[in-house]
């Protein structure tokens, strides 16, 4: 749990899925809300 240095890796691809993810919502609710 507190091993932060061994958890980088796990941490880092945690943030990239979680950036994705974010990118994947903004984009649909630009499509949905963005073309008024």
């Amino acid at each position: 749990m507190f091993e932060i240095a061994s958890d980088r890796k796990t941490r880092s691809a945690y943030t990239r899925a979680h950036d994705a993810r974010g990118d994947l919502i903004r984009d649909l609710w630009q499509r949905l809300f963005g073309r008024r």
